[in-house]
C-alpha cells in the first residue's frame, strides 16, 4: 500500500498516450490487482481498500480532472502564442501542485489503512518493497552496461519530443543532444533515497505510539524529500531547469506542421479528459 502508488495510479492516465479512458475508468480494479503484489489483505481490509479507493477515484474525477483540463486549455493557448521559459517553469510548478494535492488528500485514510495491518502484513509489505527496489537496481545495472547515460537520456528525449512534435528537425535534434549532455545522472542517488525512505518506513510501521506512528507516516507520505540527499536535490533542480529550457527552445522554433501536430495532441487530451469528467 505504497503512497507513491496511489499518486501514480491516479495521475498516469492523464500522462499516457493511449487507452486513457479505459485505464482511468478501470483504476479501482487495477488498484486491487496492484496491491496484491505488495501485501496480502484480509477480507475486511480488502473491502475497506476497495471502498476507499473508489471514493478517492470519484473525488479525483470530480475535482482534479477539471484542474487538468483547465491547465491544458491554458497550455494550448500559450503554445499558440509562444510558450517561453517562464511559462514552462510555471506549468512545471502546477504539475507538482497536482501531485501533492492528491498525496495530501489520500494520506489520512492511507495512514489509517497502514495502521490496520498486522505485524506479518507490515513485514510482507516491506519485504516486497525491498525486493522491488533490488529488481530496479539490477535492471538499471543491466541497462547501464549497454550504453552511456547520455545516450539513454537522448533516446528518451527524442522519443518524448517526437510523440508531441512528430519528426524533429536537425536543429531540434542538436538541442536534444545538448540537453542530454547537460542532465546529471541521478539514478544511483535515487536508489539511496529509496533505501533511506524504506528504512524510515520500517521504523514508522512498527512504532507503538499511535501519535508517533501517524506523525512519522504523515512525513513519509507528504514530505518524502526529507530523505533525499542534498546532492540529489541539487541534481533534480538542475535537471528540471534543463528540461524547462529544452521545452522552451524546442517550442520556440516549431515548424508549421509540428505546431499543428502538437495542438492536435493537446486537443485529443482535452477531449478525453472532458469525456472522463462526464462519465
Amino acid at each position: 500500500m505504497k503512497a507513491r502508488f496511489i499518486v501514480i495510479i491516479c495521475l498516469f492516465p492523464v500522462l499516457m498516450s493511449c487507452g486513457i479512458s479505459l485505464t482511468y475508468n478501470r483504476l479501482p480494479w487495477l488498484a486491487d490487482w496492484y496491491i496484491d503484489d505488495y501485501v496480502s489483505l484480509n477480507d475486511a481490509q480488502e473491502a475497506e481498500f476497495e471502498r476507499q479507493f473508489k471514493s478517492w477515484h470519484n473525488w479525483h474525477r470530480r475535482t482534479q480532472l477539471p484542474l487538468y483540463q483547465a491547465q491544458l486549455n491554458e497550455l494550448t493557448e500559450e503554445f499558440k502564442q509562444g510558450l517561453n521559459l517562464a511559462g514552462v517553469q510555471r506549468h512545471f510548478r502546477q504539475f507538482e501542485q497536482h501531485w501533492y494535492r492528491i498525496v495530501n488528500y489520500v494520506s489520512p485514510e492511507l495512514i489509517a489503512m497502514l495502521k490496520s495491518l498486522q505485524a506479518n502484513q507490515k513485514q510482507e509489505l516491506l519485504d516486497n518493497l525491498h525486493e522491488k527496489l533490488n529488481e530496479d537496481i539490477e535492471d538499471w545495472q543491466d541497462k547501464r552496461d549497454d550504453e552511456s547515460y547520455a545516450e539513454r537520456r537522448l533516446d528518451r528525449i527524442q522519443e518524448s519530443s517526437e510523440k508531441w512534435l512528430d519528426d524533429l528537425t536537425e536543429a531540434q535534434n542538436q538541442l536534444a543532444e545538448q540537453a542530454a549532455q547537460n542532465y546529471i545522472p541521478t539514478r544511483r542517488m535515487w536508489f539511496d533515497y529509496r533505501r533511506n525512505w524504506l528504512a524510515a518506513l520500517e521504523t514508522a510501521l512498527f512504532e507503538k505510539d499511535t501519535k508517533q506512528f501517524e506523525a512519522q507516516l504523515d512525513l513519509l507520505i507528504n514530505e518524502p524529500w526529507r530523505w533525499r540527499s542534498e546532492l540529489l536535490q541539487q541534481a533534480l533542480q538542475k535537471n528540471r531547469q534543463t528540461s524547462a529550457q529544452l521545452i522552451a527552445d524546442l517550442t520556440a522554433d516549431l515548424q508549421v506542421d509540428q505546431k499543428s501536430y502538437l495542438l492536435e495532441q493537446l486537443q485529443d487530451y482535452q477531449t478525453t479528459i472532458s469525456d472522463l469528467i462526464k462519465d
